[in-house]
This record gives C-alpha cells, structure tokens and sequence, in this order.
C-alpha cells in the first residue's frame, strides 16, 4: 500500500508539474493573440489611411533609419499581404490556445480525481 501511495505523490507531483508548463504557455499564446491582434489593427488603420490618398501620392518606407520613395500602390498591396498574414497566424494561435485550454483542463480534471482517490 505504502508504494502505492508513493506513486500516487510522485504521478501528482509530476501532473503539478505539468499544469505549471500548461499554464505558462497558455499565457504566452494568449500574449502572442493580444500582439498579433494589435499589429493586425495598426495595418489595418494604415490601410485605411492610405485610402484617402490618390494613386499619385509620393510616399516612403522606412527601411531601418532612412525611408526609401515607394509606389503606394505596392504600399498597399504589402499591407494587405500583413494583414493575411496576420489573420493567418491568428487562426493558428486561437486554434493552439484551444489545444491548451482543453489539455489543462484535462489535466486538472485528473489532479482531481487523484486528490479524490487518496482521501
């Protein structure tokens, strides 16, 4: 009985373990959401922007310190292109953050009943 007490600690001990692990990357997914919706926004609202200008505007890109004259037609298309992209990689880390929060979810189902079966 004494070593199935002792398994019990030691499976407990590592499902605690494994909730810790959960549980930071779950609030790392959730970051990564929260940023990638927000660089989403910023193109977006630099799209709509660019909107109110005619097709003969000069515009710039900055390229580390210096801007660089670009069409604002390729402006645009780069912004839309970032923008997918970000939609993209949304739908991969709403999809992850599900993964998690149902693994974790399943794993402090099983700390329960564990916690129940010792009493």
């Amino acid at each position: 009985m004494a070593l199935n007490e002792e398994t019990l600690k030691r499976v407990f001990q590592e499902m605690q373990i494994k909730n810790v692990e959960l549980t930071r990357e779950l609030n790392g997914v959730k970051y990564q959401i929260q940023s990638n919706e927000r660089e989403q926004k910023i193109c977006e609202l630099a799209n709509k922007e660019l909107e109110n200008y005619d097709d003969n505007t000069i515009t710039y890109n900055s390229v580390g310190k210096m801007f660089v004259q670009n069409d604002i037609k390729n402006i645009r298309k780069e912004n839309e292109k970032e923008v997918e992209e970000y939609k993209k990689e949304h739908e991969a880390l709403k999809k992850k953050e599900k993964y998690l929060e149902r693994s974790l979810s399943d794993l402090q189902g099983h700390i329960k009943d564990i916690m129940h079966s010792t009493r």
